[in-house]
């Protein structure tokens, strides 16, 4: 899942601090991964530097705002609502997650290859 964030935000710019992610950077969870509910949740995850992830905790709070200009309020709304069922994933699961998101990492890489 976190590969996927990576290529899916790469090259734009981080969520919460407008730097251009090319290099290292991290797939940062606006709600931490103790909210099982989102942890792969693509509304919850996207491309941060390693500067606001780890040295700034997440840099919440222009996270939020920002999280907000992209997906809205509805979404953030029900974002919040989902982050506060609690969850506990089953192995047939995470193993049907991890699945989607290899299918999802192929199907970038084959659409940047044809781009370039």
């Amino acid at each position: 899942f976190n590969e996927f964030i990576r290529l899916r935000d790469f090259g734009k710019n981080c969520i919460t601090c407008d730097t251009k992610l090319t290099g290292k950077f991290d797939a940062g969870h606006y709600y931490p991964s103790t909210h099982k509910n989102t942890t792969f949740s693509e509304l919850n995850v996207w491309g941060q530097c390693v500067g606001c992830n780890q040295h700034k905790s997440g840099n919440l709070i222009q996270y939020q705002i920002n999280l907000n200009k992209i997906i809205g309020g509805e979404e953030m709304f029900k974002l919040h609502a989902d982050a506060h069922v609690v969850k506990k994933w089953t192995r047939d699961e995470l193993q049907e997650i991890e699945k989607r998101y290899k299918e999802k990492i192929k199907q970038l890489k084959n659409e940047r290859n044809r781009n370039d």
